[in-house]
């Protein structure tokens, strides 16, 4: 992010969250609400005080005036241990976290306008051992309910995919990495690993 942009964003932060100690990790401005106004969104983190660093993924709202209000806020986040990658893709927010140099996930939030909140409507888990030589790969498509699960080990490859039971979509609002719900939406679903049909 080039310098006035990290000086905008900190001067929205300090503006909009004051006396909470965040620091920003990693910032990318966009239109996620479609109003043609640019947003910003966030990865925050905060360390001070006892305990593990708090993190949150913040979307923040632009006015035509150049302030900022709180579009959605999660709680706790990822707690990821290396760093994010933030991107829009065909007016999603795709948010990369990188656990080591051979393990990824990404989480794709898209707003909802009769919600006034962003989705989760996707996300990817890679994971990598040259070691062993296997690779592995997780994807989850909210929007169609699919699940995909790919394997290769030393050349041999294993696919799963299944449908996952209708359930309502989570929201950025309140979203826990931990739990992987926004206190008002649950998500569940099985994938048997061993099978082809997931089940």
């Amino acid at each position: 992010m080039a310098e006035e942009g990290h000086i905008k964003a900190a001067a929205a932060v300090k503006a909009l969250f004051p006396n909470q100690g965040f620091s920003i990790w990693n910032a990318e401005f966009c239109d996620l609400n479609g109003d043609g106004i640019e947003d910003l969104g966030l990865i925050l983190t905060n360390t001070e005080g006892p305990g593990e660093r708090s993190e949150r993924l913040a979307v923040l709202a632009g006015h035509r005036n150049g302030q900022y209000t709180i579009l959605s806020l999660s709680d706790e986040f990822c707690k990821i241990r290396q760093f994010y990658n933030m991107a829009v893709e065909g007016g999603t927010l795709l948010v990369t976290g990188y656990s080591s140099s051979s393990s990824r996930f990404s989480m794709r939030f898209r707003y909802n306008d009769k919600r006034k909140d962003l989705e989760l409507i996707g996300e990817d888990e890679q994971n990598e051992d040259d070691e062993a030589k296997t690779a592995d790969k997780l994807s989850i498509n909210y929007l169609t309910r699919k699940i995909s699960y790919s394997k290769n080990m030393g050349g041999k490859r294993k696919e799963v995919a299944t449908i996952m039971p209708p359930q309502g979509l989570v929201g950025l609002q309140g979203f826990d990495c931990g739990t992987y719900d926004d206190k008002n939406t649950e998500r569940y679903f099985y994938l048997n690993r061993d099978r082809p049909n997931g089940r």
